[in-house]
């Protein structure tokens, strides 16, 4: 029976589960057939049984359940190897198609920002409706926790984000607020840096396009910016 192939790097987001513990954010690093290896704040001991989801739009959703075989600890981060529970033939098709979509969708936000000449991002930038906003965001890097941030305008595709921190062109990043209003949501998507500014009083603008983002989030960022684009 073959095996789903393993990804080199899927950091896809995602909630890990065990029984008596309440769900926690959890990046899923690498997955196949047998194995997973991800990372979380929460400790989970070894031979504790675990669970998650993926996810990807048009491929549907895959629980993923195993044991915890080993965990080292990084950064404030427990770092997790997981054997999976044996998988039926379906069950490893439909892993399959999810990751390899999911990969197709990261090759592809690579190449948007490595390929694409300046005036082909600007374009692809300009053709989603933008709105002027002004509120406090969040980001990370692979290698940096979380820094503040602001964000200056927003679209279904991105946002300008003004900071301090010094970002290459290319930069994968992970970008977390509220939607401001009554009743407010967090939104958290992964994105990469598309063009950059130099300072402008001591910050630099960062146009920064969606790479990954839950279908559920994904609507109240489209609501958002819909009900506030002028009739």
């Amino acid at each position: 029976m073959s095996e789903p192939e393993r990804v080199a790097s899927l950091e896809y987001e995602t909630t890990v589960s065990a029984r008596g513990i309440a769900p926690a954010n959890a990046v899923v690093e690498q997955i196949d057939g047998t194995q997973c290896r991800l990372r979380t704040v929460v400790l989970f001991d070894v031979g504790e049984t675990i669970e998650f989801s993926l996810r990807s739009r048009g491929r549907g959703e895959v629980i993923v359940r195993g044991t915890v075989a080993a965990y080292e600890i990084k950064v404030h981060r427990f770092v997790y190897v997981m054997r999976l529970d044996r998988m039926s033939a379906s069950e490893i098709a439909a892993l399959r198609k999810v990751i390899d979509a999911l990969d197709a969708l990261d090759r592809f936000a690579e190449a948007d920002v490595t390929e694409l000449p300046p005036a082909a991002i600007e374009d692809l930038i300009r053709t989603c409706a933008r709105i002027p906003v002004d509120f406090a965001i969040t980001f990370r890097t692979p290698a940096v926790d979380f820094k503040p941030a602001k964000a200056v305008d927003l679209s279904r595709s991105g946002l300008l984000m003004s900071c301090d921190e010094v970002l290459a062109p290319g930069a994968p990043l992970e970008v977390r607020f509220t939607l401001p209003g009554r009743k407010a949501k967090e939104v958290t998507f992964a994105a990469r840096v598309v063009t950059r500014q130099e300072p402008r009083k001591g910050s630099f603008l960062y146009g920064l396009a969606v790479t990954h983002i839950d279908d559920q989030e994904r609507g109240l960022l489209d609501g958002y910016v819909n009900a506030a684009r002028p009739s």
